[in-house]
């Protein structure tokens, strides 16, 4: 088991008012990049005491990374005993449970989702943990609840991210596409930019448009958009350095400016502490160099001068130093993780 995962389980123990969210998230996210099932069965062991505690709810990431269907067992006792979620439990525990692989929470998700009267997070974690369960059985139901979110501002925000559930989807995408250019809130159109990601190649042309589309927003905070066009990109297997190439190759000064802006919001995501998602598939040693390397020796032309175009150039410049930390970051894991391979770490 990890030292940091031991110093964890004595700082939860903490009272809730000596305990810093900083120090909490940085244990927590070291367990998660380096710990193993062995240190999530122990947190999990913790959170059981205090499953309804604000402080422990950080722990559930681990458990998502390195948990089983035993795990949702436990947070399903914990948390939904008479087959309702408790009123303090997290709603996380919903599409946690389901994505651990416990398809008994379906009946639940399935009231959840299509129910009225159910709060916005609630809601929300039902229908994504719809994702990760056997839909065929729902599908006339899935589609009527999609087409009801057509032309309308403000709906049930994640029930369209189910399209990928469906066979038979081309038109439903189309229409989505339209609703959410047209007509969705730019608070309520998370779930649909979910939707195209997980539809493959028949979404990805309507995430690439919505995603650089001022009338969609993607980049912004207010429901999580920002996040789920960041999950998107990794869902459908684009890069950074892809869309920074498709930005470059915009036409329009006024495109381009909105772009940048989009790009430069989805990378701060990458380069965070705390994304709790695989950044693998672009490294920072390939990402940072693509981005802020020199042309040649004289001439930068890089994304810090794309900003400066657009009066960004202060968000690019730290951008760059929080990607130089990061990389850093990547290069000492590495190591330990090679040295922990032979015994040394």
């Amino acid at each position: 088991m990890l030292a940091s995962t031991t110093e964890l389980i004595r700082y939860l123990r903490r009272p809730a008012e000596q305990q810093e969210d900083a120090v909490r998230q940085a244990l927590v996210n070291a367990v998660w990049l380096g710990g193993s099932a062995d240190d999530a069965r122990a947190l999990l062991a913790e959170y059981r005491q205090f499953p309804f505690a604000a402080t422990h709810a950080c722990l559930l990431p681990v458990f998502e990374r390195h948990g089983d269907a035993s795990f949702a067992r436990v947070l399903t006792e914990a948390c939904c005993p008479a087959g309702e979620l408790l009123p303090d439990a997290p709603a996380e525990v919903l599409s946690l449970v389901a994505r651990l692989g416990d398809s008994g929470i379906k009946p639940l998700l399935v009231r959840y989702a299509f129910g009225t009267g159910v709060g916005y997070n609630v809601a929300k974690h039902a229908a994504l943990g719809l994702l990760h369960v056997d839909c065929r059985d729902l599908e006339q139901q899935i589609r009527a609840a999609i087409e009801a979110t057509y032309r309308k501002n403000l709906f049930p925000e994640f029930i369209p991210a189910l399209v990928c559930k469906l066979p038979d989807r081309a038109e439903l995408l189309a229409r989505l596409y339209q609703s959410g250019t047209e007509y969705c809130s730019t608070d309520c159109n998370a779930g649909i930019l979910l939707g195209f990601s997980l539809c493959g190649a028949e979404g990805v042309s309507y995430f690439k448009q919505a995603l650089l589309s001022p009338a969609w927003e993607a980049h912004g905070s207010g429901s999580g958009t920002r996040w789920y066009a960041y999950l998107g990109m990794q869902n459908l297997g684009l890069t950074f350095q892809e869309l920074y190439a498709e930005i470059q190759r915009l036409g329009s000064s006024q495109e381009q400016r909105y772009a940048v802006g989009v790009l430069l919001a989805l990378l701060r995501l990458k380069a965070g502490p705390y994304s709790y998602t695989d950044r693998a598939p672009e490294p920072f040693a390939e990402l940072y160099p693509a981005l802020f390397g020199w042309e040649s020796p004289e001439h930068r032309n890089n994304l810090q001068d794309l900003a400066a175009t657009f009066g960004r150039e202060d968000e690019a410049d730290e951008l760059e130093a929080l990607m130089q930390l990061r990389l850093q970051q990547e290069v000492l894991q590495l190591d330990c993780t090679r040295r922990l391979n032979i015994g040394l770490c």
